[in-house]
């Protein structure tokens, strides 16, 4: 699509689409208070909402980012008494999403409408804090936790349940994404020390890019 558009989601339940002069041409009242959004990497039309109890919402648009989005799943209730710590749409597999609970991972087909467990709560030592996907690494998960352990999980070869394959500990992670310019390295800011470039192939940090003062506690590419 040619036009840009930039999106708020607001307190008081309300979505907001910005054109490039910042002027409202939409919004969509929500039924929730949601916290968080994700835009499908597979179809870019769409995208979900998610909660910080355990709901999340799916929309999509139907021609183009001027006209506002229209419910999917206007409200999926998950059945459990764990909050929703993040989710995400699956990088590798399309109509698949990532529902990150306080220490199980689940996916959502969005066919279905039904939901599997793949990371299981026995074999989770401490909570989780957010999904850091692969792209080089279909078979393979990486998991912040909020004690300051990285863990990756590998997709088992009879079953869909992911099993432990690698930890390491970095205390004071606040966020990570994988570097646009290279799949094998992921960049991670530090809550003290700013930016730290940290190498899958050689399961080390590899370059530190000090920030003082530090404030950044999110960014994307």
């Amino acid at each position: 699509d040619d036009n840009d558009i930039l999106i708020g989601l607001f307190k008081g339940k309300k979505l907001v689409g910005f054109n490039e002069m910042l002027e409202v041409i939409w919004e969509v009242n929500l039924g929730l208070n949601f916290v968080g959004f994700d835009f499908d990497k597979n179809k870019k039309n769409r995208f979900l909402l998610f909660d910080n109890e355990n709901h999340f919402a799916i929309y999509q648009f139907e021609r183009s980012g001027l006209e506002k989005p229209t419910p999917v799943l206007e409200q999926v209730n998950l059945a459990t008494n764990s909050s929703i710590v993040d989710v995400q749409w699956d990088i590798h597999l399309q109509d698949y999403i990532l529902i990150m609970l306080e220490k199980e991972l689940f996916y959502f087909n969005l066919e279905a409408e039904n939901v599997v467990q793949i990371i299981e709560r026995s074999i989770v030592s401490s909570s989780f804090s957010f999904i850091i996907q692969l792209p080089k690494y279909h078979q393979k998960i990486m998991v912040c936790h909020k004690n300051g352990t990285i863990s990756i999980y590998k997709s088992s070869e009879q079953e869909l349940l992911y099993l432990l394959e690698s930890d390491f500990k970095i205390a004071g992670i606040t966020s990570g994404l994988v570097s646009p310019y290279n799949y094998d390295n992921v960049i991670f800011v530090h809550n003290k020390i700013g930016l730290l470039l940290f190498s899958l192939n050689l399961m080390k940090i590899i370059n530190i890019d000090p920030l003082y003062p530090s404030d950044v506690i999110s960014y994307d590419s």
